[in-house]
């Protein structure tokens, strides 16, 4: 605690504590608070992570005080993050992965019910992906993951949902945008993994992607329902020959789907 009081140049006098902490209301509502708290102060640039826990001293009339421990646990908070976050992350693509679709998607949707505003699921199928293992090998596979990865974090604002929920299949929510928007950016992800270069033995192929488009259109409607809906709309893509995007009009039947 004396050190992390000389690096924010506060003076332990006789004054009264809030007076000391002004300049620091996150560390003097820890320090008030008679639970451990975690309290997040930024030094140079830096975020470190301070616990602050409390012991009550008692005596016959009750508290007569209380000892406060500010302790240092950036490490271990960081660590904990990290395992968090590689456990809501898909390795080969840096996406999220199909438990943080799940999780964080069903959070946007009850938001949307309370904010309000348009929101869309894209449901994406790189087309013939298997023939790309088949023939390249694994490796070469991963590639063609990561590239498509690349391309979907440059396509959409941050702050949107993207994930591999499959193998090569990959899912958008996207929140707060119409429904010409959302297509024309579909088709920009379909033209650019058209384009996109992939390189075997300083050989140049192409990959391309099915896309199908759903829109929360009701007050309820969860995201199991969207994501049956947008998988509609892929299929479509792929009966109208693959390397399309498809927007969600209706039921069709899929009893044929591979």
């Amino acid at each position: 605690a004396k050190n992390l009081f000389q690096k924010l140049d506060i003076s332990l006098t006789d004054k009264q504590i809030p007076a000391l902490f002004r300049r620091h209301p996150k560390l003097m509502e820890g320090l008030l608070d008679p639970e451990t708290r975690i309290v997040r102060i930024r030094f140079n640039g830096e975020k470190r992570y301070y616990e602050i826990s409390t012991k009550n001293i008692d005596g016959r009339g009750g508290t007569q005080g209380r000892i406060k421990t500010v302790r240092d646990v950036t490490e271990t908070y960081k660590l904990n993050e990290d395992l968090k976050r590689q456990a809501m992350t898909d390795e080969l693509s840096g996406l999220g992965n199909r438990r943080a679709f799940l999780q964080i998607g069903q959070k946007r949707m009850l938001e949307s019910e309370e904010k309000g505003g348009a929101v869309h699921l894209l449901m994406m199928d790189l087309d013939y992906f298997k023939n790309v293992n088949d023939q390249f090998g694994h490796p070469m596979g991963d590639r063609v993951i990561q590239g498509f990865g690349e391309i979907l974090k440059g396509a959409f604002p941050r702050g949107n949902l993207i994930a591999r929920v499959g193998g090569e299949e990959f899912a958008a929510l996207l929140s707060g945008l119409g429904d010409d928007e959302v297509r024309s950016d579909a088709e920009t992800v379909r033209k650019s993994m058209e384009k996109y270069d992939f390189c075997y033995r300083q050989k140049k192929f192409h990959i391309t992607v099915s896309i199908g488009i759903a829109r929360k259109d009701f007050l309820g409607q969860t995201l199991d329902k969207l994501m049956r809906m947008a998988d509609q709309a892929l299929y479509q893509s792929k009966e109208r020959g693959r390397n399309c995007v498809t927007v969600y009009e209706g039921p069709v039947n899929l009893s044929n789907k591979e």
